[in-house]
Formats: C-alpha cells, structure tokens, sequence
C-alpha cells in the first residue's frame, strides 16, 4: 500500500512539474527546522483558506549545497520543481538559507521568518532524531549517513555545505541558528519576524495576528487545526544544562547569545 501510494505521489510531482504554473507571489514562510514552521504554516493557510505547500524535498541534501555554491541557480530549480512552488504559502526550512535570493525573485512577495530560542530548537531537533545533547561527536552513535533519513539531516546537524566551521555538532547546529538569524536581520525590512515562543501561549491570536500581518482574510474556523500535531514532540522535561551538559550548553549560548536581549531570550532558563 506504501509503495503505491509513493509511486502516485511520485506521478503527481511529475506530472507537475511538467505541466503546474507556478505562484507569481507566494508566502513564503522559513525557519529552523523544528521551529514551528509546519503548525504556524498549516494554520496559516487553513485560515486564510489558500493552498499550501510543505516541504520541498527536492531541495534537500545534496540539493542546497549545489544552489550555495551557485551549481545551480535558484530560479531555474525552480522552474523545474513547478510543483512545489505552485501554492499561494510555500514553507521550506531550506529556503531560509536563501533569503536574498527570494527577495530578488519574488518583489511581490511576503516572507516570514519563525525563530524560536536556540537552547529549545537545538534539543527539540536532537530529540526528533534520538541523539543526545551532551556528546563532543556522534561518532559512536551507529549512523547510517547514506540512508536517505541521514542524509536529509545530516546538513541539519553539520554546516559544512556553507563552509562554516565548528567544534561540533551542537556548536555547528548553534551556527546554524545564528546564520538565520542574521539573515533576517539584513533584510528586515522584507521579513516579518514572528517567535515560536509566541505562538505557543496564544496559538488563536497569534494565527489571527499572523495573518493581518499578511494582509490575508481569515475565511475559516482553524481552532481544530490549532493543536494537531504535525511533528514527533520534544522532550521538555529536561532542563537546557541536564540535556546539553555545561560545556554544550555554553557552546549555544557562546554563539547565540548576542541576539537574546533582541528577541527577549535570557541566559539562565525560564522555570
């Protein structure tokens, strides 16, 4: 049943890609993967009662390593993946890393950017692949880089691709954190910044906030929707320091730090 529910969806990106016109102005909502970016999506556009497209895994590892080294050019991937830039609201947390060049293609465009504290999305990340916090390397965890699920995270996990260098893969996922930020911070006034944090204690406002900011209508009741889980749970059980360690720990925080004040972050956890 699997298999030929792949083989359709493989026909129907086919098909698409041949043949789909794509949206002259979509939403672009980004991010760091396990942000929130799938929820605040997803409520977006049943809200606002536009199509909507979730990933793009054609972009994915090795992918975006070709359009950072400009092997391919962004515009022509594109072109040829009509089916994914199709929709009205495009969430893809790869085109993060590509925020001036969306901005170039699209002027007609509205972007998003969901951050939410490094300390959270590093360890919601570590969870979903079942790694541990407080390691100095992976190199004893038994995994498999040329599955087809390691592949898609292991650039997640190791930003080698934008040539960036790092201690290790919590400092390198810290990076990675600052990278987004930063390129949210160039372009400003082109992106609208929204928190995760935000979105959590009043998912209804927010979603509304969201999409007035959008200049979108909200069409539809989306208070069903609010509180699907899209993705595996973290486990926030733990504190920052017990799943981190203090040496891990302070690696985020060392490359992170300077923009806490910005987005009300502290140092020390919230209880």
């Amino acid at each position: 049943m699997k298999s030929l529910k792949r083989l359709r969806n493989q026909l129907l990106v086919r098909y698409g890609n041949q043949f789909d016109t794509l949206c002259p102005n979509p939403i672009f909502i980004l991010g760091n993967e396990k942000s929130g970016t799938t929820a605040i999506t997803a409520n977006v556009a049943q809200a606002a009662g536009l199509k909507v497209t979730l990933d793009i895994p054609p972009i994915w590892n090795p992918m975006h390593g070709k359009l950072h080294k400009k092997e391919v050019k962004l515009n022509d991937f594109i072109k040829d993946n009509a089916y994914y830039f199709k929709n009205q609201i495009i969430k893809e947390p790869v085109l993060s890393f590509f925020i001036p060049e969306l901005i170039e293609l699209y002027k007609d465009s509205k972007f998003v950017l969901i951050v939410r504290d490094p300390r959270d999305n590093i360890r919601s990340i570590l969870n979903r692949l079942k790694i541990p916090g407080n390691l100095e390397s992976l190199k004893e965890q038994n995994i498999d880089w040329n599955s087809s699920f390691w592949k898609s995270w292991q650039t997640v996990l190791y930003m080698d691709w934008m040539g960036i260098n790092y201690d290790n893969y919590v400092e390198s996922m810290a990076l990675r954190w600052t990278v987004l930020y930063k390129s949210y911070k160039e372009h400003q006034d082109k992106v609208i910044l929204v928190k995760y944090e935000d979105f959590m204690k009043d998912k209804g406002s927010f979603i509304t906030q969201l999409c007035k900011d959008l200049e979108l209508p909200v069409k539809n009741d989306f208070k069903q929707t609010l509180n699907k889980q899209f993705q595996s749970k973290g486990n926030r059980n733990t504190s920052w320091e017990e799943f981190f360690g203090v040496k891990n720990l302070e690696r985020i925080n060392s490359s992170c730090s300077e923009y806490f004040s910005e987005l009300n972050y502290t140092i020390a956890q919230e209880v």
